[in-house]
């Protein structure tokens, strides 16, 4: 089976953060603040990168040729097909984050604060994304074009999932001044979101409604109701 390049794993972390699936992920410039490895940091980093080719692994059979044409089949796609494609497998990505956590959830002390609220995170976000009136059902791929500027733009603010490793995964020297937290992760998402809805207003507002709808499910979730009291 050929695995769709659009797909690779990391294009797939971000199309279900970001609800953008037509897109080519550029790499961004990371802070990391005052991040000090812990002691077992290493040994935490090539842990996570062998994690991340088996969890590859279990995304691979859904974002082949093979796959996506049967989505074409079966719904004879006239919008973004990849958009609606990632809906149709939203119960089996889900299913492979829940089994991959079992594993990596122990990886360190902060992997089993972080994980969950990442895995809860991520199943409200597929949510919005896929919802009747979502970002990737509203897409028509007439607006591929606003998305990719809207990326550039915006991409600075959500730099930290090339670095998963440091903000979920692996300890910090120092747990207390670790910068790398759940409110951190949760107003960056929102920063994201914020920027988002600006370039969008700008170059396609048709979408407007489905990323506020977006935004509702971040601020309103399990894992980030709490940091983001925003009126």
């Amino acid at each position: 089976m050929k695995l769709l390049n659009t797909f690779s794993t990391s294009s797939v972390m971000s199309v279900l953060i970001l609800g953008i699936c037509l897109i080519t992920t550029f790499a961004a410039a990371f802070s990391r603040l005052t991040y000090e490895p812990g002691e077992h940091y290493e040994e935490c980093h090539n842990n996570i990168r062998n994690w991340t080719v088996e969890y590859g692994q279990c995304f691979e059979p859904m974002f082949t040729e093979e796959a996506l044409n049967e989505t074409s089949r079966l719904h004879n796609v006239t919008n973004c097909l990849r958009c609606i494609h990632v809906c149709r497998m939203q119960t089996g990505m889900l299913r492979c984050a829940n089994e991959g956590s079992t594993k990596i959830k122990e990886a360190s002390n902060k992997s089993r604060i972080m994980v969950p609220f990442f895995l809860k995170l991520f199943e409200d976000i597929l949510s919005g994304l896929c919802d009747e009136n979502g970002i990737l059902s509203a897409h028509n791929g007439d607006d591929k074009d606003c998305f990719r500027k809207t990326w550039v733009e915006c991409v600075d603010h959500i730099d930290f999932i090339d670095h998963l490793d440091m903000v979920f995964f692996c300890d910090s020297a120092n747990e207390e001044k670790d910068p790398f937290t759940k409110q951190y992760v949760c107003l960056r998402l929102w920063d994201f979101h914020e920027c988002m809805q600006r370039q969008i207003k700008n170059c396609y507002p048709e979408l407007m409604s489905a990323q506020e709808l977006l935004g509702n499910k971040i601020r309103n979730s399990d894992s980030c109701i709490k940091y983001l009291n925003i009126p």
